[in-house]
């Protein structure tokens, strides 16, 4: 480490001068310009200086307009910057809103769906985060590549959206299309994806209403699809899927969504609480509720060394 910082330091890149810096030499030679044009009218100059002073203003004209191009093309490059997801190359949170809000103020109807991908965190848990963002790229490609006549998106984490102008059973069929493309397995993992649609204007007046109302059918599906379509009330669900179906409502509560940011723990367990009985299992709420709350135990003292009251600094 000592021998790298002795070493020579790398040359510096030349950077493009931008903004007023990019004009101040051409600036500088139509002042020079001027100086000339102004004192021909005093005192005889060579007829080159007339034909510099015009080369010089074509010359400053020509360098300004190129200023103004790269300037431009900078401006939209930062644009696209920030409607896209870094990871995936898809359309991002921003975009998304843009264009669901452009969508509701045309007349054409357009088909909005949510995906969430079911298995990915044990994929990310199992293989490591590196795996899992190669996997979201992998999977981003696949869905930008059958979005025709639209657009697709990563919200981030493991949730991607897809909006068309199809309606009816095209957009049934793009939608189908992309949750394959959201589906991935191999040696130990399996991928797929739940979703939610909804057609817009006519469902959805507006941006945050068309986000939850696809959000919510996604979690309906996900859940219809954990039961296999079984008509099974109480006690007749599996222990596991009313343990799951409580975990993953707190988790959707806790964590940012489309159309709103992520709700403090308490006011979560206030929501499954009010939903307890009809939506979830009471004794699942309760003892969620017990764990989440529980603080941490204190870790032992090591073996060996009596315990005694904790040093103050």
């Amino acid at each position: 480490m000592a021998a790298a910082g002795l070493g020579r330091a790398p040359a510096r890149r030349a950077v493009p001068p931008v903004g007023w810096r990019a004009l101040a030499v051409p600036a500088a030679f139509v002042v020079v310009a001027s100086g000339l044009e102004t004192a021909a009218d005093f005192i005889a100059l060579p007829q080159v200086a007339d034909l510099l002073v015009s080369v010089t203003f074509l010359l400053v004209l020509a360098r300004a307009g190129l200023a103004l191009r790269d300037n431009d093309a900078l401006v939209r490059a930062s644009r696209a910057q920030a409607r896209t997801d870094a990871l995936t190359g898809l359309g991002n949170r921003r975009a998304l809103h843009e264009d669901v809000a452009a969508a509701l103020a045309s007349t054409e109807p357009h088909t909005l769906a949510l995906f969430d991908l079911d298995g990915f965190k044990a994929y990310n848990d199992a293989f490591g985060h590196a795996a899992g963002d190669a996997l979201l790229r992998r999977l981003g490609a696949a869905l930008d590549e059958l979005v025709a006549g639209g657009r697709a998106y990563r919200l981030g984490g493991d949730e991607f959206c897809v909006l068309t102008r199809q309606v009816g059973p095209r957009a049934e069929s793009v939608v189908a299309a992309a949750g394959r493309a959201l589906t991935d397995a191999g040696e130990g993992f399996r991928v797929s994806a739940s979703h939610g649609s909804a057609v817009l204007p006519a469902e959805a007046p507006d941006t945050s209403t068309a986000l939850q109302l696809v959000d919510q059918r996604m979690y309906a599906s996900k859940h219809s699809r954990r039961d296999a379509g079984a008509r099974l009330v109480g006690e007749e669900i599996p222990l596991g899927s009313r343990i799951i179906l409580v975990c993953d409502a707190a988790h959707a509560l806790t964590s940012d969504r489309p159309y709103r940011p992520a709700q403090p723990l308490l006011a979560a367990l206030t929501e499954l609480r009010r939903c307890s009985g009809t939506q979830f299992d009471p004794a699942i709420v309760e003892a969620f509720a017990a764990v989440v709350l529980t603080p941490p135990a204190a870790p032992a003292p090591a073996a060996g060394r009596a315990a005694g009251p904790a040093a103050s600094y």
